[in-house]
C-alpha cells in the first residue's frame, strides 16, 4: 500500500510540474537559449594568404633490365671486374657464348668494399669511384647483359671488428669464430639487418 501511495504521489508531482512550466512559459514568454546557434563561429579573414603547395612525389622509374628467362651468368671477383685484361677476355666471352648475366662481387666474405658505392662506413676501401663504377655497369647492360650485385651478407671480418657486439657471441662473451677463423655477424642485431638494408638499398639505384 505504501508503494502505490509513493508512486501516485510522485505522478501528481510530475504532471503538477509540467503544468506549471507549460502556463508561465506562455504567459511570460520564457525559454531556454538555443546553445547550437549561441556559439558565435568567426568570420572568413578578408587577408589574403599564401598556401602552400605540396608537391606531387615523384615516380621511381624502374631502369632495371628485366631479368632473362634463362639466366646464364659468370661470377666477377672484384678485383677481375676492374682489372682491364680480364675485361677483354670477359668481352670476348659475352660476344661469343650464350652468357647473358655477370653477378660482381660487392660485398665479399671478408666485409670489405672495394667500389665507391655511395654508403658511409669505414668498410668501404674503394679502388673504383662511383662514377666508374656506373659507367662500367652501364656498359654491360648496353651489350644486353644481366647485372646481379653479389652481398656476402653475415660472414664480415671488418663490420664484425668495427662492432663485436654485433658479432655472434661464444659463450665467453668474445665473438664467435668458426674453424677456419671467420667472423660471423650475428642476424638477430638490428643493426645488423639494417646495415645490410641500406647497402642493398644503395645498390638498387645502381645495379
Amino acid at each position: 500500500m505504501k508503494l502505490i501511495t509513493g508512486i501516485i504521489t510522485t505522478l501528481i508531482f510530475v504532471c503538477a510540474g509540467t503544468f506549471a512550466f507549460d502556463y508561465y512559459s506562455q504567459k511570460y514568454s520564457f525559454s531556454f537559449p538555443n546553445t547550437a546557434s549561441a556559439i558565435e563561429i568567426p568570420k572568413a579573414s578578408t587577408t589574403a594568404t599564401t598556401t602552400e603547395i605540396i608537391p606531387e612525389p615523384v615516380p621511381v622509374v624502374d631502369t632495371h633490365m628485366k631479368t632473362p628467362d634463362a639466366v646464364r651468368g659468370i661470377y666477377v671477383s672484384a678485383y677481375s671486374f676492374m682489372d682491364k685484361n680480364f675485361q677483354k677476355k670477359l668481352d670476348t666471352m659475352i660476344d661469343n657464348t650464350t652468357v647473358n648475366a655477370i653477378v660482381v662481387d660487392i660485398k665479399d666474405a671478408p666485409g670489405t668494399i672495394l667500389f665507391d658505392i655511395g654508403l658511409d662506413t669505414p668498410c668501404v676501401n674503394p679502388l673504383l669511384s662511383r662514377s666508374d663504377l656506373e659507367s662500367r655497369l652501364q656498359y654491360y647492360k648496353n651489350k644486353g647483359i644481366y647485372t646481379i650485385a653479389r652481398i656476402a651478407v653475415f660472414r664480415d671480418a671488418c663490420f664484425t671488428k668495427l662492432h663485436p657486439d654485433l658479432a655472434v657471441q661464444s659463450t665467453d662473451g668474445t665473438p664467435w669464430r668458426d674453424f677456419k677463423g671467420n667472423y660471423w655477424l650475428s642476424p638477430h642485431e638490428m643493426q645488423t639487418k639494417e646495415y645490410i638494408r641500406d647497402m642493398a638499398r644503395v645498390l638498387r639505384k645502381k645495379i
